[in-house]
């Protein structure tokens, strides 16, 4: 009996070991894939940097992420002379603590080392210098279905002209299990999404993605993983360095709990002036970076959003101190 049970535990074990063996191989020896950088060429026409600056402090918000905030200011203002030193940013449940990097020119903290070609597979494939894989925070598997070459290299041309400054931000430190998963999202870019639309509701479903609205409008669950059906239905919590606690609004179709509701108008106020239909200030929204973008974009985002189906969701009230 004592052979048998013996043998058994042999057994176990070795298939133990094969088990982490296999772990280990995937999520270290193979994970992530990484090809070698493009050779690319950022332009140095001030049209592009121009359209650079429009994607990134705009649009994508780069420059809202990876800078200092103004303290409990509604419209996620970024301290200017803080630009792209990175932050630390939120810790966030189910995924840990979050930091952005310094995205500067300077050659020790931030990337003024790397080569066109490794910014534009940092944006699309989630890949850093040095070959590791980057927080899916900085939504690159949604980058990598809409940002053209020529878009990306634009921003990289714009990042190229703001001051460099040495700064060493904190690291994040994510949960597990993400901090295994995270080593197996990265996939190469095959080929580089086609140019962005430039009118209507196809352009307006394009900014949806690019600026990433569901990022936070999308309802999460506990491990901060989407809930499926609740595409933009909100209720993201937000602390405030006041004590305060936001919410995410509801941004589908729904009459009730969503903007079914809201005129055209009343979307363009938020967007413009970051205050909600009944004249709430809208905190962690960035519209003091979105009100800066042309008036047809924002119409372009309104048409979109008509779109997204409506989901019942009532968001909780903020909590405001």
């Amino acid at each position: 009996m004592r052979k048998i049970v013996k043998g058994i535990l042999g057994v176990v074990g070795g298939l133990l070991l094969v088990g982490i063996g296999g772990v280990v191989v995937k999520f270290y020896a193979l994970s992530p894939k990484v090809r070698p950088a493009a050779e690319m060429h950022a332009p140095t026409d001030p049209a592009s940097i121009e359209h650079g600056k429009y994607l990134a402090r705009y649009v994508m918000q780069c420059t809202t992420c990876h800078s200092e905030i103004v303290p409990n200011t509604p419209g996620d203002v970024p301290v200017e002379a803080s630009l792209g030193k990175g932050r630390f940013m939120a810790n966030i449940k189910g995924m840990g603590k979050i930091c952005a990097s310094n995205i500067t020119p300077d050659k020790e903290t931030g990337v003024g080392n790397m080569t066109d070609g490794e910014l534009v597979r940092s944006m699309r494939e989630g890949i850093g210098k040095n070959g590791n894989a980057l927080n899916p925070l900085m939504p690159y598997a949604s980058w990598k279905e809409t940002l053209s070459d020529s878009d990306a290299l634009a921003i990289v041309a714009y990042l190229k002209t703001i001051p460099a400054i040495k700064n060493e931000p904190c690291k994040s430190e994510l949960d597990f299990p993400l901090s295994l998963i995270v080593r197996i999202l990265p996939a190469p870019v095959e080929k580089a999404p086609p140019p962005a639309p430039v009118a209507g509701i196809e352009r307006g479903k394009w900014l949806l993605k690019v600026a990433q609205c569901e990022t936070c409008h999308n309802t999460f669950d506990d491990h901060h993983q989407p809930v499926p059906g609740h595409y933009l239905a909100g209720a993201m919590p937000f602390d405030l360095e006041n004590g305060s606690k936001v919410y995410a609004p509801n941004l589908t179709a729904d009459p009730a709990t969503g903007i079914g509701r809201h005129s055209d108008d009343d979307l363009m106020k938020a967007f413009d002036k970051g205050v909600s239909k009944d004249g709430r200030p809208l905190y962690e929204m960035p519209w003091a970076q979105i009100q800066k973008m042309t008036d047809d974009d924002k119409k372009a985002i309104i048409l979109a959003l008509r779109q997204v189906p409506a989901v019942n969701h009532t968001v909780p009230k903020n909590e405001m101190k």
